[in-house]
């Protein structure tokens, strides 16, 4: 799955539309103090803010700018699209 993620990742129509949110990475991870080098990792936070969010928990203020719509969500459905842009990651993502 990983390396079919990869060359997915590597492909010249994804990095378009990575473009958009390239500046998002270091920003983000200088607000939440955790890394974010991809797709995925924008994906789990987005949904661990979800998760903090139905639990009727304060969100962090810098959160309004990302969540529920806006970047944060652009990059969350960028890698549920990778994750499932071809018949093979369907198959081994299902």
């Amino acid at each position: 799955f990983l390396e079919e993620v990869a060359k997915v990742e590597n492909s010249s129509e994804f990095q378009e539309e990575l473009k958009p949110l390239q500046a998002l990475f270091p920003v983000l991870s200088e607000l939440t103090g955790r890394e974010m080098k991809s797709t995925t990792d924008m994906y789990l936070l987005y949904h661990a803010l979800m998760a903090e969010s139905s639990m009727g928990l304060e969100l962090p203020a810098w959160t309004r700018d990302y969540f529920p719509d806006g970047a944060l969500l652009d990059a969350s459905l960028l890698s549920y699209r990778m994750c499932n842009s071809n018949d093979k990651l369907k198959r081994l993502n299902s």
